[in-house]
């Protein structure tokens, strides 16, 4: 590959484009435009110290989770589109809505309990009448997944 193909490369990069969508594009092998995206040579594994790509997020965090979750609520995106503009795989942000969906759902519950009426539950969390109702009658039929359980004990 010639300086001149690595040069379009990181422009290309720098500009926002995904290096899957440089190497269909420029027609290069993956990889190549990979390392370059990481800071390695198109020579060879030699690091040039430039990432032109940012690192990946790779733990779901509370944050990022709400994050994700409030923009499905929110704009009603498709997965997809969430995980693009983003820059996150679809699968941790189809994780991330999964995640915020059964939070939302044992925290309407817990409302609607100790309050005893489940309008407030909708009202806090932007439910309607039936979404409200699926998801307490999901809270009550499914156990909370392990990875949140202690999440939502730290919130009572």
């Amino acid at each position: 590959m010639s300086k001149s193909d690595a040069l379009d490369i990181k422009r290309a990069l720098r500009s926002g484009q995904t290096p899957a969508q440089v190497a269909a594009r420029l027609q290069k092998p993956y990889m190549v435009v990979y390392r370059i995206a990481i800071g390695e040579t198109w020579k060879g594994s030699k690091k040039t110290g430039e990432r032109i790509s940012p690192a990946r997020q790779l733990v779901l965090t509370a944050e990022l989770r709400y994050r994700i979750w409030s923009a499905k609520r929110s704009t009603g995106a498709s997965n997809a589109k969430l995980a693009k503009a983003l820059r996150l795989s679809e699968s941790m942000v189809a994780r991330a809505v999964q995640d915020g969906r059964a939070l939302t759902a044992y925290r309407a519950q817990r409302l609607m309990l100790t309050s005893g009426d489940l309008s407030m539950a909708m009202e806090r969390y932007s439910l309607t009448m039936e979404e409200a109702e699926a998801m307490v009658t999901w809270a009550s039929e499914h156990e909370l997944p392990k990875h949140l359980q202690a999440e939502f004990a730290a919130e009572e």
